[in-house]
């Protein structure tokens, strides 16, 4: 069985670009004028957000349940929009990739 968890991510990041999928990762310390060095960050492809994680369990659940996530209440601490949002990708994604 091929779940397309990558084909969500990258319909994810063309059609939902304001939803952070992964968490920046810390690149070093920036050692400034100050006493106290700063942590540096990046975005780091490694480590997924919370919606990240919420997109790949909505894409094992359409394909493991064989049914559109839309609709189930729990969000996982996102905004019930965005999880709305991540819900109907993942079905979109999911039914298109089995055609």
């Amino acid at each position: 069985m091929v779940v397309p968890v990558g084909v969500a991510f990258w319909f994810a990041e063309q059609q939902l670009p304001q939803i952070d999928l992964f968490v920046p990762d810390v690149l070093g310390l920036k050692n400034e004028t100050s006493d106290k060095p700063k942590l540096t960050y990046r975005k780091d492809l490694k480590h997924l957000s919370n919606a990240g994680t919420y997109l790949m369990a909505c894409v094992l659940y359409s394909v493991l349940c064989q049914q559109t996530p839309e609709g189930n209440i729990f969000s996982a601490g996102l905004e019930p929009a965005i999880a709305l949002k991540l819900q109907k990708l993942s079905w979109l994604v999911t039914t298109g990739f089995y055609k």
